[in-house]
């Protein structure tokens, strides 16, 4: 009974709960739209080179353009769920994300499949950004980033199990096995958010202005992202290359199962002490835990070196992305958290779409060994850009919200991939 008591001996009030109905069907909600998401891409580039006759170029722009598309929706879904509410504004994104999902069924040529990539990724970042505002009005305050973490690691079962299922699937059934089964789950997405109610509409100033679509609030907390998802990008885009140079195609298979599995490990106690010391506490270590990860795949010869760096790697990210999206609500009062959200991802899908197009540049000048090296310096400097901006002035938790609500791949969500049968080039 101690255990339930402050240091003065008065008993400590019980703890506020986290799973509502809500964010129950959110996060499962999120989870299927990652799944989707991460099973695609690992087979979309190989698709459109063996299927349609693209290019190595236009098969990976076939990848990326799903980014493109969340990155065109997000600043548009934060000020419609201001405008609408969370629920019309989710079931619209799962609605044109189901379609889109269907229309791979039917396309026979490389410029629909282009337009199609970009709905389907339109349609993600809606339902993303609103399936995220759901969850973070209705997360208790003193709980914020624990519930972030546990909302995030639906993304993070997403990325483990996508690209298996994808490749196991695409080599004993086939490219439309792998797009019915997207369908199905993109379906099974849109049922789940059917009962979900969400906040309500959220009254909102006149007048289109950047500040209706970007909330400068967040920029400080959201620019450190921007580099850690280029960071990822390139493991996820590289990866599978740099392995097969290496002779460790094997482990290789098994890095982002371990990342996942890391991250989802990571969130609980990150959460908790982030809500309890701070976020400083967990955000300079994340950072320099993504900077050891990525040295590691630096150096990686054997498997168990290239397994740790998942480990580091993951451990980095999912405490970083969970623990910065919290405090980038708990900025804000309640008719800003959906411009709040988008604007987060936004900087983070841009990191992360964008970047393979630099990277590229540097693997073919240096290598994959330096650019993992390059990547590990790009982490620390990401940290030191946390401080200047944002970490030197964090303060102790705030227990409650601007306006007293609180805050996803999200991932999430990310990338460009290209693939080889051997497995994902991310």
């Amino acid at each position: 009974m101690t255990g339930r008591r402050r240091p003065d001996g008065r008993p400590r009030p019980p703890a506020e709960r986290i799973w509502s109905r809500d964010v129950v069907l959110a996060t499962a909600v999120s989870t299927c739209v990652a799944f989707v998401f991460f099973l695609l891409t690992v087979v979309m580039a190989l698709y459109a080179m063996e299927q349609l006759g693209a290019s190595d170029g236009v098969a990976g722009a076939a990848a990326g353009l799903f980014v493109v598309g969340a990155l065109l929706a997000r600043p548009v879904a934060g000020p419609l769920v201001g405008h609408l509410g969370t629920r019309p504004v989710l079931l619209g994104g799962l609605v044109l994300f189901l379609l889109a999902g269907l229309a791979y069924l039917v396309v026979d040529d490389i410029g629909p499949l282009l337009a199609v990539r970009l709905l389907h990724g339109m349609g993600m970042g809606a339902a993303h950004t609103a399936a995220t505002t759901t969850v973070m009005t209705a997360l208790p305050a003193s709980r914020r980033a624990e519930g972030t973490g546990y909302f995030s690691a639906g993304s993070n079962v997403g990325a483990a199990l996508g690209p298996l299922v994808a490749l196991t699937v695409g080599r004993t059934a086939g490219f439309e096995a792998v797009f019915w089964l997207s369908a199905a789950v993109s379906a099974l997405a849109l049922v789940l958010a059917l009962p979900l109610r969400g906040p309500g509409r959220v009254p909102v100033a006149a007048g289109w202005t950047a500040r209706r679509v970007i909330e400068p609030r967040v920029v400080p907390i959201a620019s450190p992202m921007l580099l850690a998802g280029a960071a990822f990008a390139g493991v996820l885009t590289y990866l599978a290359a740099y392995a097969d140079e290496r002779d460790l195609a094997g482990a290789a298979s098994l890095f982002f199962l371990v990342h996942a599995g890391a991250a989802v490990a990571s969130r609980p106690l990150a959460g908790r002490l982030h809500d309890a010391r701070g976020e400083n506490v967990v955000m300079y270590p994340a950072f320099v835990s993504m900077a050891v990860g990525s040295a590691l795949l630096a150096v990686a010869t054997t498997p168990t070196t290239l397994l740790l760096a998942a480990v580091f790697f993951g451990l980095g990210m999912g405490t970083l992305q969970s623990s910065a999206q919290a405090v980038a609500v708990s900025l804000v009062e309640p008719g800003r958290v959906g411009v709040a959200t988008s604007t987060f991802f936004l900087l983070l899908d841009l990191g992360t779409g964008l970047a393979p197009l630099a990277l590229g540049l540097v693997v073919a000048g240096l290598g994959y060994g330096p650019l993992y090296l390059l990547l590990a310096g790009l982490l620390l400097l990401a940290g030191v850009q946390y401080h200047l901006l944002h970490g030197r002035r964090a303060g102790r938790p705030q227990r409650a919200v601007v306006g007293a609500t609180p805050p996803l791949p999200t991932v999430p969500i990310t990338l460009s991939v290209t693939v080889e049968p051997g497995g994902p080039h991310g």
